[in-house]
């Protein structure tokens, strides 16, 4: 009886020390930044930062050395930290995947696991209205695709504390309803959530569009540069050249008419002298 607890209570202290040093090899996951930049087809630039903080220096060196095992495959860090994976949308929906480590300047026991990648899905982005001068976006979760189905729960919609989301869209973008209410708004084309939840996430946001221009002079370089432009330019030339040689023959005429029916000028009398006293 005593051998097999024995046994059994050495199992579980093993287990319990396997399991302590996976978590201290993995360690936490304190925090995790997203970044998104969106362009005007809808297509995205990600960049998620995933901070592990470890208790020591050993931790550290064990990760570390898990990490170069690792190396850029996402599936081994998949495996080795179920978080690490595209929180923009399915994996399926992003190229051009890199992942980096990182030291964090800021704190010698931290290291940044940096994953950026490529959208090459829109992000559930549809076109509103278009007008002339402005095109109405909106990005929401219907038909399960976009920005927020990774962090579905159910119907719910959760972004964790630890988790800071940012949407950056194209400069000329004006950000002008977003649910729910952001935590920030650095500026009108970038919106930040954190710690919130919602059955409905939804962002609309307008981009003036460009007015058509004429550009006068590239089009008469084409045109002249076709045979029919260059013809009209013969055309232009003859023109002027009998309108000098016309001008010239005008002007001698009118000049010799002058000379012919002018009267000659007489003799300009000479100032008469002062009689002498």
């Amino acid at each position: 009886m005593r051998a097999n607890e024995f046994r059994w209570g050495f199992l579980l202290l093993a287990g319990i020390a396997i399991a302590s040093g996976v978590l201290a090899q993995q360690g936490n996951v304190v925090w995790h930044e997203i970044q998104i930049n969106v362009d005007e087809n809808g297509l995205a630039q990600v960049r998620e930062r995933f901070f592990f903080a470890f208790a020591t220096t050993t931790e550290l060196h064990s990760f570390e050395q898990s990490a170069q095992e690792n190396g850029a495959q996402l599936s081994k860090w998949q495996r080795f930290n179920p978080l690490i994976y595209p929180h923009a949308g399915r994996e399926d929906q992003t190229e051009r995947g890199v992942i980096t480590l990182n030291a964090d300047p800021q704190n010698p026991l931290q290291k940044i696991v940096e994953y950026s990648y490529q959208m090459i899905d829109p992000l559930g982005i549809r076109l509103e209205s278009r007008t002339e001068r402005l095109a109405r976006y909106e990005i929401s979760t219907e038909k399960n695709r976009g920005l927020f189905v990774p962090f579905k729960v159910g119907t719910v919609i959760q972004i964790p504390k630890y988790t800071r989301l940012t949407v950056e869209l194209p400069a000329t973008a004006r950000i002008e309803e977003a649910l729910p209410a952001p935590a920030q708004r650095p500026a009108e084309n970038v919106i930040v959530w954190q710690d919130t939840q919602s059955n409905q996430f939804k962002l609309t946001y307008g981009i003036p569009q460009k007015v058509p221009t004429i550009d006068l002079t590239r089009q008469v370089t084409q045109v002249l540069q076709t045979p029919l432009g260059q013809g009209i330019l013969l055309v232009l030339a003859l023109v002027l050249g009998v309108g000098v040689v016309f001008r010239k023959q005008v002007a001698k005429k009118i000049e010799d008419y002058l000379v012919e029916h002018s009267e000659p000028l007489g003799k300009i009398p000479s100032r008469p002298k002062a009689e002498k006293e």
